[in-house]
């Protein structure tokens, strides 16, 4: 059995494998072990919630209607020739920030 876990960043943990070494029920296996021994809500918490997201239908995930507005806005503005370049809008954020490059 060949597998390890990598740190994403401080709220991802990936669980790397190697298919031709691990299966599918070996890897049930590992992950059922894993929360069977782990008496962390936290971990069972994110647990439930990374299988929750998963299971969501795109269908079923729900756009705020301020993205809406937004996007409609946006579309608007360009149309109109109300836009900045990312090259200009990058200069200026540097400019404000600090940022050297």
């Amino acid at each position: 059995m060949e597998y390890q876990l990598q740190y994403l960043n401080e709220n991802i943990l990936h669980l790397c494998y190697n298919v031709s070494i691990m299966g599918t029920v070996e890897l049930k296996n590992v992950i059922s072990q894993y929360i069977e021994n782990t008496s962390d809500d936290s971990v069972l918490l994110k647990v439930k919630a990374l299988f929750e997201l998963y299971l969501k239908k795109e269908s079923e995930v729900e756009v705020p209607k301020v993205f809406h507005k937004l996007i409609e806005r946006g579309l608007e503005d360009s149309k109109a020739g109300r836009i900045r370049s990312h090259k200009d809008v990058m200069v200026d954020v540097k400019k404000r920030y600090n940022i050297a490059g």
